[in-house]
């Protein structure tokens, strides 16, 4: 036989078997099965790294043993289950010290199990070894994609295997092609050796996704993310576990790193408040984290964030929803925040008894600025310096900004805000619409000199005979605020402020009680809470000094909260607030009333931004647009905007008819089942 038949006998074989020649892109299956071309994931992982092209890899058993060489792909590789393989497929490594998988040159490693309770699982009990490593040590480039879909990670509690990272993604890629994990479990680890579970040591900036990942059978006390540069997006997943020391950290940086985290609806906790643990740990470079509709089922360590002396450039933020604020309370044994630098942001939080002693604490500020700011929170209760913000001091200084903020402290605690110390660094306490309030053992807010305050439409009310703010050579500004009767506000500030507390009901919003914010011991004060003029002798009272978007959310654009329009105590469709407003008590009108005779019911001009007191002349045409004041009543488009009218498209015949038989009809001249008297 010549050498050109023999080649194209052999070829001929490869071709029958199915098995692809080394060029050639196919499907092969790995099964124990006759008619499988692969009887092993290792033989087949070794011949689709020298084919050099995509191979997609159909496995037929459920079992199968990693135990020889690493599963090294050259080339891209896909493993997915036979047709008729419906069980959760087993891949294990039993012996050595290599990965399960390692990826280089460039190749796509995906991996996909049926469904998430039908997953393949891959097993390493095969000593201290990663379940995937990308890249050769820390300077092998690399370009490759892992896609890992229903797939379970699992190692035992102790013995071979029980230690070691899993995933070592040493990689340079792109955001438009990141590592990406959906809908798989990380389970085991020894809970006595440290090992970290995604671990990535390039500056280079590495792109990882999780979408509904779940790490709460991760056992080993280690961190969940170990990183120096990383961009990750994490959505749905539930980073609850017993043991990690750290969440996420950057302390394998040496220099200084980027990395970006946003972290959607997910769900964190450790189980564990013990100073040896810390959910986010920053210690260099430029870190931003974004927590957007996180839940804390348990707490987070000592520690929810520490920033240290490298972390100037850093951004930490948790962001609730309007309505549906994120709570704090308890994931942190002494501090939410313990920073030396960097920016933090908190807006839609609450935080209730028992919290930390000192939730928001700022040590020295030896590196760089601190600045922390919150919106539409509130603080209040429990043991220590509860709400407050301690040891605000370095010499790079300080600044504490909130908006729509309820900080509320309680007998036995020290200051709120308190920037007192031995340090050269100017400090700012900017407020919006906040109310701090007592009784504490000390000012709320104790400022040095040189601090600035400036404070807008605010409120401060230690209680007692407590002062509320204590800053005799700060610099001070602000514009309808309001301090407790004994230690007056200090020089600067309008002297028509209120002298008293909002009255604040068990949810912390200002209840139909609470004092005007603009109103004063004589009855000239008549600014309200949104520094708008209220005419005196108004008994409705303010919402008080917490002017919020849990109270004042205002969908109608009338000027009043919706909250306060959503009151109506005696049940007669219309709102108290606009009762006492135009009438001065709650008997005079109701749904049904026409207090001027003009036949237009009372409510109906009230939801139509109308003085119902004021006559509204029936035949008129307030918006101009052609068609009478009462008809448009009667018909029920709005007699106040040209762009509401009846029969857009009617002609004039038919448009003075229906005017017609309306007025007749209001007027009782005409009397039939057309007709229909009010």
């Amino acid at each position: 036989m010549t050498s050109t038949r023999l080649c194209a006998a052999v070829w001929a074989a490869i071709a029958f078997t199915g098995m692809a020649g080394p060029a050639v892109a196919g499907t092969h299956t790995v099964g124990a099965g006759r008619s499988a071309p692969f009887h092993s994931l290792e033989t087949a992982i070794a011949w689709c790294r020298d084919s050099g092209e995509p191979q997609t890899l159909v496995l037929e058993d459920a079992y199968y043993t990693a135990d020889g060489l690493p599963l090294e792909l050259w080339s891209d590789v896909t493993l997915v289950p036979a047709a008729g393989n419906t069980a959760p497929i087993l891949i294990e490594k039993t012996a050595g010290f290599l990965p399960v998988f390692r990826v280089l040159e460039g190749a796509d490693l995906t991996v996909t199990g049926r469904a998430p309770d039908t997953p393949i699982r891959v097993r390493n009990t095969g000593g201290p070894s990663a379940f995937l490593t990308k890249g050769a040590g820390n300077v092998q480039p690399h370009q490759g994609r892992c896609v890992m879909t229903n797939v379970w990670f699992e190692r035992p509690a102790s013995g071979s295997g029980s230690s070691g990272n899993w995933f070592v993604l040493n990689q340079p890629n792109s955001t438009a092609n990141p590592d990406a994990f959906y809908d798989c479990r990380f389970i085991g680890g020894n809970p006595d050796e440290p090992s970290d579970l995604f671990q990535i040591n390039l500056p280079t900036t590495s792109f990882l996704h999780l979408e509904r990942c779940d790490a709460t059978e991760f056992t080993a006390p280690g961190r969940l993310f170990a990183y120096v540069s990383m961009d990750l997006t994490a959505i749905d997943c539930d980073f609850r576990n017993a043991m990690p020391r750290t969440l996420f950290s950057n302390a394998l940086a040496a220099e200084s790193v980027h990395a970006r985290i946003e972290l959607v609806g997910c769900t964190f906790g450790m189980g564990t408040t013990s100073a040896e643990a810390c959910g986010f740990d920053l210690h260099h470079g430029q870190s931003i984290i974004m927590l957007e509709r996180p839940e804390f089922a348990s707490g987070c360590g000592d520690v929810l964030v520490e920033a240290r002396e490298g972390a100037e450039d850093s951004l930490f933020a948790i962001y609730g929803e309007e309505g549906a604020p994120v709570d704090l309370t308890g994931v942190a044994g002494s501090h939410i925040v313990r920073a030396h630098a960097g920016t933090f942001r908190f807006r839609d939080v609450v935080a209730t008894s028992p919290t930390a002693g000192t939730p928001f604490a700022v040590q020295d500020a030896l590196a760089g600025p601190v600045h922390l700011r919150f919106d539409r929170c509130v603080f209040r209760e429990g043991g220590g310096n509860v709400g407050g913000i301690g040891s605000i001091s370095g010499p790079y200084g300080v600044r504490v900004q909130g908006r729509n903020v309820l900080w509320e402290g309680h007998a036995g605690a020290a200051s709120i805000i308190s920037t007192l110390g031995d340090y050269t660094g100017s400090g700012e306490a900017l407020f919006e619409h906040c109310t701090l309030t007592g009784p504490t053992d000390e000012a709320l807010l104790a400022l040095r000199p040189d601090d600035a305050l400036w404070a807008d439409y605010t409120l401060f009310d230690a209680g007692g005979t407590q002062t509320g703010v204590a800053a005799a050579e700060a610099v001070i500004s602000g514009r309808g605020n309001a301090a407790h009767a004994i230690g007056a506000f200090p020089a600067g500030v309008p002297a028509d402020t209120l002298i008293g507390a909002p009255h604040l009901d068990g949810a912390g919003r200002p209840s139909q009680d609470s004092p005007l914010l603009g109103a004063a011991t004589d009855s000239d004060a008549t600014r309200d809470a949104i520094g708008q003029v209220r005419p005196q002798g108004d008994p409705e009272p303010d919402i008080g000094a917490l002017e919020s978007a849990f109270v004042a959310v205002d969908l109608s654009g009338n000027g009043v909260p919706d909250v306060v329009e959503a009151i109506d105590s005696d049940g007669d469709g219309i709102s108290d607030y606009w009762e006492r407003r135009y009438f001065g008590e709650l008997t005079t009108a109701d749904e049904t009333s026409d207090s001027t005779g003009d036949g237009f019911a009372d409510a109906w001009l009230i939801a139509h931004g109308r003085d119902p007191r004021v006559w509204l002349d029936p035949h008129g045409d307030e918006d101009g647009d052609g068609v009478p004041n009462r008809t448009e009543y009667h018909i029920g488009t709005n007699p106040f905007d040209p762009d509401s009218r009846p029969l857009p498209a009617a002609s004039a015949w038919a448009l003075a008819l229906a005017s017609a038989l309306v007025l007749a009809c209001a007027g009782g001249v005409l009397r039939s089942s057309a007709c229909t008297e009010r």
